[in-house]
């Protein structure tokens, strides 16, 4: 990220909050895998991750763009 910072901040701009979705996205994934079977969690869990899913695909179709000029994600990249 450093290397993107020093080179193109604009780019930066764009990368850092999809970055940061990463992260989220690996906890919404690792929590599906360590609560599947708890079915009280997974309920309030799976509204959760529906809300975080939605900024997180924001976050990259925003980088997408940033980087094709292009609104839309082609199927085989989601």
């Amino acid at each position: 990220m450093l290397e993107v910072a020093t080179l193109d901040s604009d780019l930066y701009k764009a990368l850092e909050p999809a970055v940061d979705e990463i992260a989220t996205l690996k906890h919404v994934r690792n929590g599906f895998i360590e609560y599947a079977e708890d079915e009280d969690f997974r309920d309030g869990f799976t509204d959760y991750a529906t809300r975080e899913l939605d900024d997180i695909e924001a976050s990259f179709k925003a980088l997408y763009k940033y980087c094709t000029g292009q609104d839309g994600v082609p199927a085989r990249l989601r």
